[in-house]
């Protein structure tokens, strides 16, 4: 009665167990849909990320393309400057004139009217002076007829006066055009001078303003000539350093994505470790202690299987919870430890026992080409894959119930045959399983490895010393990012105003000798 008892309490042990197992399943699963959620995003954001490289690579190149257009275009836009000063200057000079043009105009409009009030007076003036002139050419007549008697004789010698005044009043016209022909000439020479002068100023002006910029740009390109090779080579170590830390930013976050997931693995061991019952927890820390070695661990733990496949390997291999051993003195060991302890009983696979199944683990033809049970399981440890062979033998897998009885029934060799839904069929031809309850997460999609809860916090420092390394190598990659950016563009201007002051030199060095040899 005891034993049976005891035999239905580690039944309800092994039933508690796996709905624990199937919790940590779901939560693992859980977790591992967040992990390829995870991977997806990076995966986008790496495209995204790529995507923008591209777009500013074509930039780059269009820049690059368009640089040279630039520089003809600026240069072009110093000779319209020039040309617009020239322009600005003369429109001063024909504003003023036009000034002045306006203000005469302005004089010449106030001449109508004055002409028209003075001549009004005039005409007045003139009727009285035409009757006071006929009244004294009348007595003028009167008193020439008198005189005339009277000075007859002086007459001739008027005449003969008034002809030697009118050889004298020649040569006085003579002498007055010839000062008024001496005047305009010396006029004409004086303005000539003034302008003479005003050109020459204008000149000197000109010269010097050349002779200063020619001076600035020779001074300014001596010194982009030097600055620019030392500003390219800062850019290229600036580059080469970016180019290293890319490189071991990348390193770093591959060797963090891998840490990441050896601590989430080796969290899930140990919670798989902390709740797989007594037996097995003593026996591991007999081996941590060194007391018994030679344990391996539960056998559904030392392999992996697709998650497609659990209930099929959940349903149709009762030996998973088996412990592995390497020797049958090894599992004497053990059992001996149980029974001391009174902690319970286990069964145990001796690997130096599972050598006559090496020959039968090879590949074989199935039924169908449909896979075999045995060759879906992995493992890290080539030792134990002969335990799985003992343990699953050529168990096929079938998609459904009736392609299991297709090939379980089939002609020639009989199979046992597991459906992808817990449906057993032995080679005896009796059938178990596909009841409500199905049985599932007896075994995992990765292999569980031995961890302590000292190894994984020291796994997690590690994580976290790691991502702040990997935070401050972004940060730093950020600032170097921008160092290089402004690199970039005070190289290119310094490009720009280099080629720009030396396509200039020419033209200044030929304006300021033409002025020079005007001013000798």
């Amino acid at each position: 009665m005891n034993k049976e008892v005891r035999s239905y309490e580690l039944q309800k042990q092994i039933y508690d167990l796996e709905v624990q197992k199937g919790k940590i399943h779901e939560d693992t699963k859980e977790v591992n849909e967040k992990s390829s959620k995870l991977a997806d995003e990076m995966r986008d954001k790496n495209e995204a990320l790529k995507e923008v490289e591209k777009k500013l690579n074509e930039i780059t190149i269009f820049i690059e393309e368009n640089k040279k257009k630039y520089s003809q275009l600026d240069l072009e836009d110093i000779q319209v400057r020039e040309n617009e000063k020239h322009a600005k200057s003369k429109s001063k000079k024909l504003e003023k004139q036009l000034q002045k043009d306006k203000e005469k105009i302005e004089d010449f409009r106030t001449v109508p009217a004055d002409s028209e009030s003075a001549i009004i007076e005039a005409t007045a003036k003139r009727e009285i002076l035409e009757k006071e002139k006929e009244k004294a050419e009348e007595k003028l007549k009167e008193v020439m007829d008198s005189l005339k008697k009277e000075t007859q004789g002086l007459q001739k010698e008027k005449e003969d006066k008034e002809k030697e005044l009118m050889a004298f009043s020649k040569t006085v016209n003579e002498a007055r055009s010839n000062f008024d022909m001496a005047k305009s000439e010396l006029d004409l020479y004086l303005s000539r001078h003034n302008t003479a002068v005003s050109q020459l100023k204008a000149a000197e002006d000109a010269l010097q303003t050349a002779s200063g910029t020619l001076k600035e740009r020779l001074t300014a390109i001596k010194e982009l000539e030097s600055k620019l090779p030392q500003t390219e080579n800062e850019l290229k170590e600036k580059e080469n350093e970016l180019d290293k830390l890319t490189k071991e930013e990348a390193d770093m976050k591959y060797y963090i994505g891998d840490l990441r997931q050896k601590v989430e693995e080796a969290k899930s061991s140990l919670a798989i470790n902390k709740s797989r019952g007594k037996v097995l927890e003593a026996l591991i820390q007999q081996k941590k202690s060194g007391n018994i070695s030679g344990i391996y661990g539960r056998l559904g733990d030392l392999g992996a299987i697709d998650e497609k496949y659990d209930v099929a390997i959940s349903s149709s291999c009762g030996a998973l919870d088996h412990i592995v051993v390497d020797t049958i003195d090894t599992a004497q060991k053990c059992v001996n430890f149980l029974k001391k302890q009174n902690i319970g009983v286990a069964t145990f696979i001796a690997l130096d026992k599972m050598a006559v199944w090496e020959k039968s683990m090879g590949k074989i033809q199935t039924p169908e080409n449909i896979p075999r049970l045995f060759d879906m399981v992995k493992v890290k440890d080539e030792k134990v894959r002969q335990a799985f062979y003992f343990a699953l033998r050529d168990t096929l897998v079938a998609n459904n119930l009736d392609q299991a009885t297709r090939v379980a029934f089939g002609k020639g060799n009989r199979w046992r045959v597991i459906t992808l839904q817990g449906q057993l069929i032995e080679q005896s031809g009796t059938m178990t399983g596909g009841g409500g309850r199905v049985m599932k997460g007896r075994m995992g999609s990765s292999v569980i490895v031995e961890t302590s809860e000292e190894e994984v916090h020291k796994m997690e420092s590690q994580l976290q010393k790691q991502s702040q390394k990997a935070m401050l190598c972004q940060e730093q990659k950020a600032q170097l990012e921008e160092i290089i950016a402004k690199l970039h563009k005070n190289i290119r201007e310094m490009k720009n105003t280099l080629e720009k002051y030396t396509v200039s030199i020419k033209s200044l060095m030929d304006q300021e000798a033409h002025l020079k040899v005007q001013l000798k």
